[in-house]
């Protein structure tokens, strides 16, 4: 048999990506086709962008049952409304359609979608609904494994790899993301950002370097924003104090932010972590102690 340098035993890629973006003349949409079951991929084949109407669609990611109960409840919800009305729906309303179905089960569901399309009154127009029913309108959306929003908002420069954030020399790690195309587009960051972090009361302007350069004295980077809680309950009145980890995993186990259930953020945390070589013992043993709170084994 021929050698070859396949790794049979490498971890394989098997999460969801979604993505839309908008232009001047409507919007485009991609998906990859893998639909996953536990750790395999049970098809390599399946329709992640779904017709909702003539001009709109929406992709999907996240439990498969989940989303197909939500696009046939909205098609349907659609076939009514443009009886009634005599003319299509705009994209809106597509889009707020799919959001009250989302909102109004966010408990039960676990999927994450991007609705896109066009109409005669706004043209091409795009909206990500994350779990938890957020709607949020941007030209720019990408989602992915675990329902959760990668980057719900334009991001067109993306510095990754292994970071030292300094917080008074106590050194972190993690990933810069720079917005580019203007003012205007970092406005629409900043209030994308503004709401989805808005359970962190304070702003941190960090210095980061690059993996192996923090001895240099010129960071790689300098007024990076990090949103950082405070130890104040009266500001930071999400704070759960200090608590024992059984305390903190049965709070992250049901609690919900604005575009992402806590247990998912920790799990992706988790993973970022150790994707990058950095894993966090407390990280760890928290994200364990709350797979003990919701049953999860394995």
């Amino acid at each position: 048999m021929a050698s070859s340098d396949m790794d049979l035993n490498a971890p394989h890629s098997m999460g969801t990506t979604i993505i839309s973006v908008t232009y001047d003349g409507g919007v485009v949409l991609g998906a990859d086709s893998r639909t996953s079951t536990g750790v395999y991929v049970a098809n390599r084949a399946s329709d992640k962008i779904t017709q909702l109407t003539d001009n709109v669609y929406v992709c999907r990611s996240g439990s498969a049952a989940d989303f197909q109960v939500v696009s046939d409840y909205v098609r349907y919800f659609l076939h009514q409304h443009t009886i009634q009305l005599g003319q299509p729906a705009t994209v809106k309303v597509c889009a707020n359609l799919v959001r009250l179905l989302s909102y109004g089960n966010k408990n039960m569901l676990e999927t994450g979608l991007i609705v896109g399309g066009w109409d005669k009154y706004e043209g091409g127009k795009m909206y990500g609904i994350p779990l938890g029913g957020t709607l949020l309108e941007l030209p720019f959306a990408i989602g992915g494994m675990l329902c959760w929003s990668i980057s719900y908002f334009i991001v067109e420069f993306l510095l990754f790899g292994c970071f030292v954030l300094t917080f008074d020399l106590v050194q972190q790690w993690g990933a810069a993301y720079s917005v580019r195309g203007g003012l205007e587009r970092e406005k629409l960051a900043m209030e994308y950002l503004e709401r989805r972090e808005c359970e962190y009361d304070s702003k941190t302007l960090v210095d980061f370097y690059k993996e192996g350069e923090f001895s240099q004295s010129e960071p790689f980077l300098t007024g990076v924003i990090v949103f950082t809680s405070t130890l104040d309950k009266e500001s930071n009145k999400c704070y759960l104090g200090p608590a024992p980890l059984e305390d903190m995993a049965r709070q992250i186990a049901t609690a919900f932010g604005p575009c992402v259930n806590n247990r998912d953020y920790l799990f992706l945390l988790e993973k970022a972590m150790f994707d990058i070589g950095h894993e966090e013992d407390h990280v760890i043993e928290l994200a364990n102690e709350v797979r003990k709170v919701l049953g999860i084994t394995g």
